[in-house]
Formats: C-alpha cells, structure tokens, sequence
C-alpha cells in the first residue's frame, strides 16, 4: 500500500518591525480633530495627542496619553489630568459640519430668480446693493427688483399659498370631540 504524502503547514513567519508606524487616532482632514483633552482646566487642552503608535522603531516625543479599546469604543486618556475621551471619526464630524453649512447657506429663493443673471444665486442679505425694494405684493410680501437684469421678485411666507379659514378652530375642535363628519358638515355649511 502506497504511503499518501501528507503536507505539513508552513511555520508561521514573525513580522519583524517595519519601521512604519501605525496611527492609533483618526486621520485629520484639513487639520480638523476633536481628539483632545476636553477638560477646560488641564494643561493639555486643545493640545493633540501624538496620532502615532509608540511601539517598534517610532520614538514619538512628549506625553502621548493612553489609548484603550478598538474600533468605535476607543479611548482617549488624558497623561496631565486623567480625563477620559471617546475618540471621534474626524472625517465624519468635518461631512457633517461641512453638509450643516450647506444647509443653513441657502438662499431659500431670495435671489434673483434668473438663469442667466450675475446675481443669480446671491442672496439678498449677503448682497444688499444688488437689488433694490420694489413695493409690495397683493397679499403684502415684499417685493424686490434686481439692479442687474430689472427682474423682480417676491419673498413670502412659506404659508403663503395656504388657504386658511375662519372654521378649521371650529372643526378641529369638533374632531377632537368626536362629532361624526356628516354632523361637522351640517354645522359648517
């Protein structure tokens, strides 16, 4: 009977140090991190911890703090007065800020409303000598005309197409009691 070869599993190879140190807090996207000590009165506020790890060939300088944990339930220890931080995603805090910014950046329509104008997309309030008062409308909103192209437009109330009537108290007030509608309709007419 034949023998069958069988394969032994290689040893396992050591990694030796690289030389490469790996970092051990988040990247900081345009110089932005929260990853500090947070406590107002230490020595170290608003002081960076050094993002390196200090282990293999790295000699990192100055108090570093201490990093436990991994993952999203990393650390941060504070060497000066020992307060504790949850290390934060740099990047994802830096979209958020970035996406708020563009939110509370729009116009909402109180711009020029053409295409092809220079002011197209500037607001009034950032522009005030672009555009000029032109009266009012019907209902009562302001009115604007823009200097560039002679184009008006109006601001109103985001209500301002809302047909409103002196019984919604009324039937509102019928729902919650709970009067039937053909009833609500009798009363209403």
């Amino acid at each position: 009977m034949a023998k069958k070869s069988v394969k032994k599993p290689a040893a396992k190879v050591s990694k030796k140090s690289s030389g490469v140190a790996k970092r051990r807090l988040p990247s900081t996207p345009g110089g932005f991190s929260v990853n500090f000590c947070r406590n107002p009165i230490c020595s170290a506020f608003g002081r960076f911890p050094d993002p390196l790890d200090g282990r293999g060939k790295y000699n990192p300088s100055g108090d570093r703090g201490k990093i436990t944990g991994s993952g999203e339930e990393r650390t941060y220890f504070c060497p000066s007065c020992g307060w504790s931080n949850i290390v934060k995603s740099n990047r994802a805090l830096a979209e958020e800020y970035w996406r708020l910014r563009r939110l509370n950046r729009r116009t909402n329509g109180k711009h020029c409303q053409n295409q092809a104008c220079e002011n197209h997309g500037v607001a009034i309030s950032l522009s005030p000598s672009s555009y000029s008062s032109f009266g009012k409308t019907a209902k009562g909103d302001p009115r604007y005309q823009c200097k560039s192209c002679k184009k008006t437009f109006s601001i109103g109330k985001p209500t301002r197409r809302h047909k409103s009537t002196d019984d919604t108290g009324a039937i509102m007030k019928c729902l919650v009691n709970k009067v039937p509608l053909s009833r609500i309709c009798e009363i209403h007419d």
